[in-house]
């Protein structure tokens, strides 16, 4: 995977997870980019640019394990778990978790435990609404995922504008 691609995917995917967007359901880009090169979203597009926007899309739809659609926390964490870390690069982002734990205290969930011996977890009614709705990745939430991917690229420019 190119910087560029890599960058976009991990600031998107980071991003929602980072921001109560885990659920957020999301459409396989390589199912999304074929049905959009059929209604010729791409005929402007030279060969070597579709061939790029083409294998971008075939790369990252991996993360998908052939499905159409998954949830922006499943395709997070399959991305993660075939991305090869080091041991330090793995210590490094503990120690960065751990640093960032160190700052808060989580608010304890009040569990209690159901009828069939489930831990069930006190969760308001809105909270209750988006976890069905989004528990079988029915409703695509694109427009949504992509203002916090646009909020992301967004907030790491400023970083860097900062940082210099």
């Amino acid at each position: 995977m190119d910087r560029k691609t890599a960058e976009e995917f991990w600031t998107t995917y980071f991003g929602l997870i980072m921001h109560e967007g885990a659920d957020t359901c999301m459409g396989n880009p390589f199912k999304e980019f074929i049905k959009e090169a059929r209604i010729g979203t791409y005929d402007a597009l030279t060969d070597d640019e579709y061939h790029v926007k083409y294998q971008q899309a075939e790369e990252i739809s991996a993360f998908w394990n052939g499905r159409s659609k998954r949830s922006a926390g499943q395709v997070f964490a399959e991305a993660l778990s075939r991305t090869p870390l080091s041991y330090n690069e793995q210590k490094e982002i503990l120690s960065t978790l751990m640093d960032a734990s160190e700052r808060i205290t989580y608010k304890s969930l009040n569990a209690s435990v159901n009828e069939d011996g489930e831990m069930a977890f006190d969760m308001d009614p809105v909270q209750m609404k988006q976890s069905k709705e989004n528990a079988d990745c029915e409703d695509l939430d694109f427009e949504t995922a992509a203002k916090l991917r646009d909020n992301m690229i967004e907030l790491k420019k400023h970083l860097q504008e900062i940082e210099e």
